[in-house]
């Protein structure tokens, strides 16, 4: 379909489409969409999208896409989006995707993801993370978390957080802490905090920390004051 064809749709016409139609459009009739075009498709229109068709989508037809368009997309089809794709989702784009939908991204997917779209995931969203895309969170997108999305953290996204991303945590997300996720701190990650963070533990979170972690905590206390030795009977 040349371009100038695709333009002249109106945006009944687009709704009215039915499957066999839209899986016949090429990858480039799709990029000739205006936005008008694109969120006129119904939910069902955009489930007959095929993989490859998804794949090809333009960035600009992606941001255009509504909530109720994004929600329709099947996770097969969420799963091939190129990182560009993935970076040009809107806030409200991604707060919209279902849990289903945020456990068939990919780790290269997650760590795509803006700033801006990480800061606006729901913490039910959150908790639906595989423990290996919650590793793939770059430093940048870890800082931006809130307070109430790191206290949603299950242990076990907990556990596999590298030092980088815990170094990379403000004191304010450090202090949201749970004891529960305090106690998922494995030893290696707490030798990472830095004292910063060290000193905006609540007493409730020290209490919460094993005996392994605070003896940890101590010697990287000690090497923090530059200390060649420290009393083990304080």
């Amino acid at each position: 379909m040349v371009k100038s064809a695709v333009e002249l749709l109106t945006t009944d016409q687009v709704a009215a489409l039915t499957s066999s139609q839209i899986q016949g459009f090429s990858t480039l009739d799709l990029s000739y969409l205006t936005t008008e075009q694109v969120q006129a498709f119904t939910t069902d229109g955009i489930g007959y999208l095929t993989t490859k068709q998804v794949a090809g989508l333009t960035t600009k037809v992606v941001s255009a896409l509504t909530t109720a368009q994004i929600q329709a997309m099947e996770t097969a089809d969420i799963a091939v989006l190129k990182t560009a794709q993935v970076a040009a989702l809107t806030t409200d784009q991604g707060a919209a995707l279902t849990t289903d939908q945020i456990v068939a991204l990919t780790t290269a997917q997650v760590a795509g993801l803006t700033t801006a779209v990480v800061n606006a995931l729901t913490t039910a969203q959150i908790q639906a993370m595989e423990t290996t895309d919650v590793a793939a969170f770059k430093t940048t997108q870890v800082a931006k978390l809130t307070t109430d999305q790191v206290a949603s953290l299950t242990t076990d996204q907990i556990g596999v957080l590298k030092t980088a991303q815990l170094a990379a945590l403000t004191t304010d997300q450090v202090a949201a802490l749970t004891t529960d996720q305090v106690v998922a701190l494995t030893s290696a990650q707490v030798a990472g905090l830095t004292t910063k963070m060290v000193n905006v533990l609540t007493t409730a979170q020290i209490q919460a920390m094993e005996t392994a972690d605070i003896a940890v905590l101590k010697t990287a206390s000690c090497r923090a004051d530059n200390r060649s030795r420290c009393s083990t009977d304080d």
